[in-house]
């Protein structure tokens, strides 16, 4: 329903889409300066959906296999083979959900945990060290979307393949799905003279969703949409 303009059916339903006061007038003769015919509302917004929090995920390192590449220096030697080289690596997730928690877990002493940018982490750079996770148990709460990288300072780790790389996923802002209920204004009695809407709506709760209906005779009254100023 737009400011300013008339509903005139005699049955006119109005959905609140949105929240805040919201004015109403009858614009017939002096119905509203004297007759009361007005009605000032406050609409709620609805109570949001708790969503459940992720699971914790561990990134827990442990010791894999990797292959050290001297095809080019062994080109001449036949008897030449790749070198088995033992590195660290860390179990990775590319993608995860705001709000999930990441537990690094780790023998104390053995690693550490450092949050980095992503020069940091393709040149294994470490920050200051009193920025280092240390537990052995450190618990971080992906709570901004966007890339994340981490390292582990101690030693030549990071060089070794001890890194995360995640993208967090932007919070999933789902409106509820709701009908609202239909609230005819004034009752039993309608939209008429004579009548204190303000008390009638004193009590009641109004919601983003729910519907006004205002209704009375065709031609006798209407219904306006105002703002403070027009009310």
């Amino acid at each position: 329903m737009k400011l300013g303009k008339a509903l005139t059916s005699g049955n006119d339903t109005v959905v609140l889409a949105t929240p805040g006061k919201k004015w109403y007038i009858c614009g017939m003769g002096k119905h509203c300066e004297l007759g009361g015919q007005k009605l000032t509302i406050a609409v709620q917004s609805l109570a949001p959906t708790a969503s459940p929090a992720p699971s914790p995920l561990y990134a827990k390192p442990y010791e894999t296999k990797s292959y050290e590449d001297k095809s080019k220096l062994c080109k001449r030697n036949k008897r030449c083979r790749s070198k088995r080289v033992p590195t660290l690596g860390i179990a990775l997730q590319n993608t995860v959900n705001f709000g999930t928690t990441f537990i690094f877990h780790y023998v104390v002493g053995a690693h550490n945990v450092f949050r980095v940018n992503g020069t940091g982490f393709q040149y294994c750079v470490n920050p200051p060290a009193n920025e280092a996770l240390s537990t052995g148990h450190d618990i971080v709460v992906l709570r901004t979307p966007g890339r994340k990288w981490y390292i582990c300072g101690v030693g030549n780790h990071c060089e070794n393949g001890l890194k995360l790389f995640i993208v967090v996923k932007p919070a999933e802002t789902k409106a509820p799905i709701t009908k609202g209920k239909e609230i005819i204004v004034g009752d039993e009695a309608r939209w008429r003279l004579g009548f204190d809407y303000q008390a009638w709506a004193k009590d009641k709760d109004f919601r983003v969703g729910d519907k006004l209906v205002f209704k009375y005779p065709i031609g006798v009254h209407n219904v306006f949409r105002v703002n403070g100023t027009g009310f």
